[in-house]
């Protein structure tokens, strides 16, 4: 199995929020990776990343939303693992 990871991925997010093409999935995305690397030991500036995503769609649920897009796909990132026979 290829497993994927993202350097940088703090300074990834925030730069994709200051993109106007970056859609909500995209953002979904690399939320996913900061949240899969989080285990690593270095704990992403969260209330920043959150703040800037609030910035660039205010009024919405886009936090909510891309939370729960990461989130799905991380249990199925973990799932996946699960039926692997490896430890999550």
């Amino acid at each position: 199995m290829i497993e994927t990871r993202m350097v940088g991925a703090e300074q990834t997010i925030l730069d994709e929020l200051n993109h106007p093409g970056m859609t909500q999935d995209s953002i979904a995305i690399t939320y996913y990776f900061l949240l899969l690397d989080h285990n690593d030991g270095k704990t992403p500036d969260w209330a920043a990343i959150n703040a800037a995503i609030k910035k660039r769609w205010p009024g919405k649920n886009a936090l909510a939303r891309i939370k729960r897009k990461a989130w799905e796909r991380l249990d199925e990132y973990i799932d996946s693992q699960r039926t692997q026979g490896r430890p999550k």
